[in-house]
């Protein structure tokens, strides 16, 4: 039997909107979107992959993602909450452990959780 091998993409972006409206500020958000997708280019996408469990191929990491992360000493479980792939040490993401403790990490501290 074949197996089927998917790629995804996805992007996240942070948009200052003149509105306090949430309908509002989704539409313009809408609108920008479609206004400025063509200026989306291989120079501006990234593909960051990390470690999967259980000797399986690295995949690309997207938010809501289950990690195991370094923290106090120990790696402890956490879900990915958001990216940032402009950071000076290189690709970052924020990670809430099971915990409750919201820590900033490098890509390169992650794995992914089963």
């Amino acid at each position: 039997m074949r197996m089927t091998v998917k790629t995804y993409a996805s992007f996240e972006m942070l948009l200052e909107l003149d509105t306090e409206d949430a309908d509002e500020a989704e539409r313009e958000a809408l609108e920008w979107i479609g206004e400025n997708a063509g200026e989306l280019t291989e120079e501006n996408v990234e593909i960051i992959q990390v470690p999967a469990p259980g000797g399986t191929e690295p995949r690309a990491l997207k938010i809501g993602d289950r990690v195991t992360a370094p923290l106090d000493g120990g790696r402890e479980p956490g879900t990915v909450v958001s990216l940032f792939p402009l950071d000076r040490d290189g690709p970052e993401a924020f990670v809430r452990f099971d915990s409750g403790a919201l820590r900033a990490l490098i890509l390169d501290a992650l794995e992914l959780s089963g």
